[in-house]
């Protein structure tokens, strides 16, 4: 079972890893003066698929974690809690790319 989660773990580093990077990228998008539109719409895919990826990676480690003995209820809170911070501010900036 540890075997798994510390798999799980690294893939959801990855994801985040790369997902952090899109999400740098958009806003340095954003923040020019007249981003270009097609520009927006294919990073907004971008975006799309690399949350989707991190919200993949995320249920199946905070699944593991659930069945790991030994797993303390605040440890595990913390975790779910960096999902859910992730998933707000996707929803964030895909609201303020579909207004740009």
């Amino acid at each position: 079972m540890t075997t798994e989660v510390e798999f799980a773990k690294q893939k959801r580093k990855a994801a985040r890893a790369t997902y952090s990077k899109t999400v740098n990228e958009l806003q340095e998008i954003l923040a020019a003066e007249s981003p270009d539109a097609d520009d927006l719409g294919i990073h907004l895919d971008q975006l799309t698929e690399k949350y989707n990826d991190l919200k993949t990676s995320d249920e199946i480690f905070l699944n593991l974690l659930q069945k790991k003995v030994g797993i303390t209820h605040a440890e595990y809170e913390k975790k779910y809690k960096s999902h859910r911070i992730i998933m707000r501010s996707y929803l964030r900036l895909k609201s303020k790319l579909k207004k740009a």
